[in-house]
C-alpha cells in the first residue's frame, strides 16, 4: 500500500467514523475486570503495527463480521425435514420437537450458538 492509498484509506476511515457518530446507536456494555483486559488486548492484538482499535470499531467489525458468517450459514441452512419450514426462521419454533429426532432445532439448531 503507497502512501496516497494509506491517505485515502484514512481520510475513508474518518468519513465512516464521522458518519457513524451522526448516525450511529449507542449501545453500553458491562464487562468484569477480566472481560475489560481480554477486549483490551484483543483491540490492540487483532490490529498488529497499528493503533489499537477502538472498542466501538472492534465491536462494529464483530458484528460485520458475525453477520457476514450468519449469511452464508443461512445459505446452506435449507427447511426442516420434519416440518418442511425454513430453518433461518426457526423452523416450526419448536412445535414438533417432542415429536420426532428429525426435528432441526431438536438435532441441529446449537450448531447456530454463539
Amino acid at each position: 500500500m503507497n502512501d496516497r492509498q494509506r491517505e485515502q484509506a484514512r481520510i475513508r476511515q474518518a468519513r465512516r467514523r464521522a458518519r457513524l457518530k451522526e448516525e450511529g446507536a449507542s449501545v453500553t456494555v458491562t464487562l468484569i475486570k477480566q472481560e475489560e483486559a481480554m477486549l483490551q488486548e484483543l483491540c490492540r492484538v487483532r490490529r498488529p503495527g497499528r493503533t489499537a482499535y477502538s472498542t466501538n470499531e472492534f465491536f462494529q467489525l464483530l458484528l460485520i463480521r458475525n453477520w457476514q458468517q450468519w449469511q452464508e450459514q443461512k445459505a446452506q441452512l435449507g427447511k426442516c425435514q420434519a416440518c418442511g419450514k425454513l430453518k433461518a426462521e426457526g423452523g416450526c419454533g419448536g412445535e414438533r420437537q417432542s415429536e420426532t429426532f428429525n426435528c432441526w432445532l431438536a438435532v441441529e439448531a446449537n450448531e447456530l450458538n454463539v
